[in-house]
Order: structure tokens, then C-alpha cells, then sequence
């Protein structure tokens, strides 16, 4: 059936998808867990706030990184698109205006799509995952794909009351960044006409 969306630019050379020999050597090395560098050291990105393990797996999990924030927007972007030819009505970034239950005060939720399937409208929130990052791990080596169910709960407890109020239903789109999706948001998400 092929992939939901390319996650390749089309404008990009096709020789520069091959790894070089060194990149080869750190993806190999990760893929069998075994140390990346010597020793722990404070992480750059996070200006020493938190310290790089000699494994790789907080580099691949900070947030100071930009990398999540640049895959969750290319995502964001190409199910835009699709929902655009699909004549689905995508709207970007829909606010929900909520009320605040501990002071009253209006606070605003923002989802990434608003698509219209069908009578219903779908608020769409993506997420990018790294199943290797310590809040996440457990749940990653519970069941395969149980990083991305768990962070859909979190998005569901998140949204769902809001959602309801303005008569939509929370979607979430939970990518792990080694490229596993909670079956429940890729069945919601999946975009054919009807």
C-alpha cells in the first residue's frame, strides 16, 4: 500500500540520501547500544542543564536539538497538504478557547489541523516520540509501539473536554522517531476519501 507521505523533499539529490562511511559507523554503533563516546559530558544544547550520556540517547532526545521540532512541522505540513487534495478543509493550528479549572481564567489549546471527515470534524495533533528517552522508555519496552499509546493519552486527557465542547474529536498523531505509530492514531488518521 505504500507510505502515508514522503518523508523525503523531492527537490533533494538522491546521492545524498547514502551515508558517508563515518555516519554509517555512528548509526551501527548506536543501533547496537554500545558507546558512542567515552564518557557522560554536560549537553551543548541544553548549555550543561543536562548531561549527553555516552550512548546517544538524550542527543537524540533533547529538546533543545531542533530536530523533533522540524520533523513535527514537516508532518504537520504534508497531512495538510494530503487533507488539501482530499477536500478534507484543513485549517492550521485551529485554537480552542477553554476555561481554566483551577482559576477560571480562559486559556487557549492549540491544535496543528482541523480537518473535516465526513460530518466530523478532526483535530489532528502530531507529536514526535523517541521511545529511548527515559519518561518514555518503560512504555517503549511494554508493547511495541507503547511510547507513541501512552503520549496519545497524554494528548486525549490533554484535548478531549475541549474537543467535545466544540464538537470535534481529538486525533493524535504520535510518531516515534524510530518510525512507529500508535495503530489507533494511524486508523483515525488515515486520510481516503469518502
Amino acid at each position: 500500500s505504500g507510505p502515508l507521505f514522503n518523508m523525503v523533499h523531492p527537490e533533494d539529490d538522491p546521492e545524498s540520501l547514502w551515508l558517508k562511511p563515518n555516519e554509517f559507523k555512528l548509526l551501527v554503533t548506536f543501533r547496537l547500544g554500545l558507546r558512542l563516546v567515552a564518557a557522560p559530558a554536560p549537553c551543548n544544547m541544553c548549555k550543561g542543564a543536562s548531561i549527553a550520556d555516552s550512548f546517544g540517547i538524550h542527543s537524540l532526545s533533547c529538546i533543545h536539538t531542533g530536530s523533533r521540532t522540524a520533523l513535527h512541522h514537516h508532518l504537520r505540513d504534508q497531512i495538510h497538504k494530503l487533507a488539501s487534495y482530499a477536500g478534507y478543509a484543513p485549517q492550521l493550528e485551529p485554537v480552542i478557547p477553554v476555561l481554566h479549572p483551577l482559576h477560571g481564567k480562559e486559556k487557549k489549546l492549540r491544535g496543528d489541523i482541523l480537518l473535516r471527515h465526513g460530518a466530523d470534524w478532526l483535530l489532528v495533533d502530531v507529536a514526535v516520540v523517541n521511545p529511548l528517552c527515559p519518561s518514555h522508555l518503560t512504555n517503549a519496552l511494554s508493547t511495541t509501539g507503547g511510547a507513541a499509546s501512552k503520549y496519545a493519552e497524554t494528548k486525549h486527557k490533554t484535548y478531549d473536554e475541549a474537543c467535545a465542547k466544540a464538537s470535534w474529536i481529538m486525533t493524535p498523531l504520535v510518531v516515534l522517531r524510530a518510525a512507529y505509530m500508535c495503530r489507533k492514531s494511524h486508523v483515525q488518521v488515515a486520510l481516503r476519501p469518502t
